[in-house]
């Protein structure tokens, strides 16, 4: 177990956290009984979006490929891309992989890149995005340069508007640290968006305090922007929509203790997970 500040200093020192002491914590954590429920749960959402397209599925941000294999093993017509920055969790996920059949194995590819300034040479039916943290490396792209002026305007937005005498929430954020968050979100849907064909599904499943219901307005909309999906203008001129969205679903678990590892805030104590299906527009 981390404490808050040792996993603050672990991001600091490390380009790639997720390579030291941060990624065997999320190796313990997500091999315990709560990821592995919420992980069966995920599996049955992505097996009935399966059921109306095949293809190619990518796994973005695939740690140390649990999902990869539940995919492979749950469904013999879909080819499986692991994406993810960290070299030690896609070590894992090879050694996952190795221990299965020929059959199986030879579906899937892994690759270390950079997120979110990735791309394919084809488009994507299925991504999944499941309990991410992205790490900016120092080899990244400023989050800036990938989305637009109207997008960081609207962040802007947002982020002077919220406080937290006003917003329900994990730990109070600065205006200047809400709008990195939503820039650098925003940055990563709209990468999503870009390794989907036309029509393809991105499956997010993020931590959550509470039901998409209970937010607060502005909460909400941080929500739908950064996942690419909100109906708004800044203006007059409307900022890009990525996805269109299919439901949202609130399911409570204590994976939620993944946020209070990092926080140590006594809110994210409770809370679960959100399941999120939107479509590429």
């Amino acid at each position: 177990m981390l404490s808050v500040s040792e996993f603050e200093n672990e991001l600091a020192k490390y380009a790639r956290p997720y390579d030291h002491r941060i990624g065997n914590w999320w190796l313990a954590r997500s091999s315990d009984v709560s990821h592995t429920r919420a992980y069966s749960n995920v599996l049955r959402h992505l097996s009935s979006v399966l059921r109306k397209t095949n293809g190619l599925v990518v796994d973005y941000a695939c740690g140390p490929g649990i999902m990869v294999e539940k995919i492979l093993r749950s469904n013999d017509q879909v080819r499986v891309i692991g994406i993810d920055g960290s070299a030690e969790m896609l070590t894992q996920a090879r050694h996952r992989l190795n221990h299965m059949d020929a059959a199986l194995s030879g579906r899937v590819m892994i690759i270390n890149a950079d997120l979110p300034d990735f791309s394919l040479g084809v488009k994507a039916s299925v991504i999944l995005f499941s309990f991410p943290n992205i790490v900016p490396t120092r080899n990244s792209v400023s989050y800036d340069s990938m989305i637009s002026a109207r997008d960081i305007e609207f962040a802007e937005i947002i982020s002077s508007a919220m406080s937290p005498d006003n917003e329900s929430g994990s730990a109070c954020s600065e205006p200047e640290e809400v709008q990195e968050d939503l820039v650098k979100n925003r940055a990563i849907s709209r990468n999503l968006r870009g390794l989907l064909r036309d029509g393809g599904y991105c499956l997010r499943i993020e931590y959550a305090l509470a039901g998409p219901n209970e937010q607060m307005t502005l909460s909400r909309q941080r929500s739908e922007f950064e996942a690419g999906y909100l109906e708004a203008s800044v203006c007059g001129r409307p900022i890009d929509r990525f996805f269109r969205h299919v439901y949202t679903r609130y399911f409570k678990s204590k994976v939620i203790l993944d946020v209070y590892d990092q926080t140590g805030v006594e809110d994210d104590k409770i809370g679960g997970y959100w399941i999120t299906l939107l479509r590429a527009r």
